[in-house]
């Protein structure tokens, strides 16, 4: 504090001392920066800071009064309001964006992702014993709507998740973990099959060139999530331990086959995306591979392990030298 005072005195010294026809920027320029800034604390500004300080203390202590009273007034609100209102809302915000001269699809986003939490509201609500598939059947023909009228391809995007989804495709988020599979094994051929069946028109209407004009919105997600669903479905099918047997090999034929054709079929029509998850679908299968010889022995299991991360660094060192070489093949 006594430096302050001192600072704020040697100020106005030096000001009352200052040349009578100097100017008040040239006086001003004279002042060191914390005789500055002790002359903008002034008898207004400590009052306006207290002022300040006063609201922030009274806030503190008004705020969960008032939480506390606008539960209890919400809470008398009955539900059923609550379930009506989700709905107006989604209804509402995907009307809205639609009726705007330029469409905007953000409010039929809104609009599309207010519609799974007000049904799963209803469910729980009404103690509703629905399935999974029922679920996500109601989001993709609702969301399929939303695409087309606003031809969006964001939500052309999540109708094709939604409808994966319902075909068995999940991804599921854990502790510091992501998982991408299929709900249960006796999905995963009718998955793949139905996501190569998307795969292959989306595909094929860029091979030849077609334009189609309610299918337009939905082939950014016919690319990525048919070739993932796809090519995920392969790679868990032509594992040793999900289709032990007879079907073995087929699938090994077939895994191989599928992701050579997407890396060659991606470069002659550059198909980026299939190219890119065809090659990252095939590094995983070849890094799977070694683990499925059998061994009677842990170390043996643990010298393989050795040996394949000893490869995996030096092919990730050689790939650092050639990335545009490697990057086109690659998704990540």
């Amino acid at each position: 504090m006594k430096h302050l005072v001192f600072a704020m005195i040697a100020g106005i010294t030096q000001a009352a001392h200052a040349a009578p026809n100097a100017k008040p920027e040239q006086a001003c320029a004279e002042l060191t920066g914390l005789q500055k800034a002790a002359g903008m604390v002034n008898f207004f500004t400590l009052f306006e800071i207290l002022a300040f300080l006063a609201i922030c203390w009274s806030l503190k202590i008004l705020f969960p009064s008032a939480l506390l009273a606008l539960r209890r007034w919400f809470a008398r609100v009955p539900m059923v309001v609550y379930e009506i209102s989700l709905y107006l809302a989604s209804f509402g915000f995907a009307l809205t964006g639609w009726l705007l001269p330029d469409k905007p699809f953000e409010w039929g986003l809104a609009g599309a992702l207010l519609l799974p939490g007000a049904i799963m509201f209803s469910a729980k609500l009404r103690k509703w014993e629905g399935s999974p598939n029922n679920f996500f059947s109601t989001l993709s023909f609702a969301w399929t709507l939303l695409a087309l009228l606003y031809q969006s391809q964001i939500l052309g995007f999540i109708a094709v998740a939604a409808f994966m989804a319902r075909m068995g495709f999940d991804i599921g988020i854990g502790r510091l973990c992501y998982a991408i599979g299929f709900t249960g094994r006796n999905v995963i051929v009718k998955a793949s099959l139905v996501a190569f069946i998307v795969l292959s028109i989306f595909v094929g209407l860029h091979i030849a060139q077609w334009q189609v004009q309610y299918l337009d919105v939905f082939t950014t997600g016919g690319m990525w999530l048919g070739s993932v669903v796809f090519f995920s479905g392969l790679l868990i099918m032509s594992s040793k331990w999900q289709m032990p047997g007879a079907a073995y090999w087929p699938m090994q034929v077939i895994t191989i086959f599928a992701c050579i054709a997407a890396v060659a079929i991606g470069n002659l029509w550059q198909l980026g995306v299939l190219r890119g998850i065809g090659g990252t679908i095939f590094v995983c299968y070849l890094l799977e591979k070694p683990f499925e010889i059998p061994f009677a022995k842990r170390q043996s299991y643990a010298a393989l392990a050795l040996l394949m991360s000893l490869l995996v660094i030096g092919a990730i060192y050689w790939a650092k030298q050639h990335m545009a070489l490697l990057t086109p093949y690659l998704l990540f």
